[in-house]
């Protein structure tokens, strides 16, 4: 780990890409132990992949911790914007977060926060919104001591079978 490095992604034919889609199913394999209630559809991770391709260093940030030539990690986010009734405020969503098993607990996922968190303050927002499922305690905790706070709290009702409603045709 002594030549661990923070990578900004800019460029969506990066040669680490690959390495990101396998941990972003890992991550979802995850969380779906952890109370997340819509499973990551077949592929998904690289329907993931090709849609962030179209906007990474624009509108998405993708960075991530390589060790040598491994990721061990990443952390990704979007500028989006709240409603005109909450005042057109420029608003970053981290929208995933994930450090490989081997690498935890070491300050990789503060450092990739970080980053993260000062893209958003380059691109001027005003805050930043992360959601965390209510089972995963060790995350939330996790952003609490990162200095995020409590907003709200998301509630799901499904109407269908959702087993069936990600079937692949």
């Amino acid at each position: 780990m002594n030549d661990l490095r923070i990578i900004q992604i800019k460029e969506p034919t990066s040669e680490l890409l690959p390495q990101v889609e396998r941990q972003f199913a890992e991550l979802y394999n995850f969380i779906k132990d952890k109370g997340l209630k819509l499973p990551l559809v077949k592929d998904g991770e690289k329907k993931w992949i090709n849609s962030i391709k179209k906007t990474v260093g624009k509108f998405v940030a993708l960075f991530v911790a390589v060790d040598g030539e491994k990721v061990a990690g990443f952390v990704s986010g979007v500028v989006k914007f709240t409603p005109d009734y909450l005042g057109n405020q420029k608003v970053g969503f981290l929208t995933f977060h994930y450090i490989d098993p081997d690498y935890r607990g070491k300050g990789i996922g503060k450092k990739l926060l970080k980053s993260l968190e000062n893209w958003f303050e380059e691109k001027n927002v005003s805050s930043i919104e992360v959601q965390a499922s209510f089972m995963n305690e060790d995350s939330r905790n996790y952003f609490k001591k990162n200095g995020y706070e409590y907003e709200l709290v998301q509630f799901r009702k499904f109407l269908i079978n959702h087993k069936s409603a990600n079937k692949i045709n």
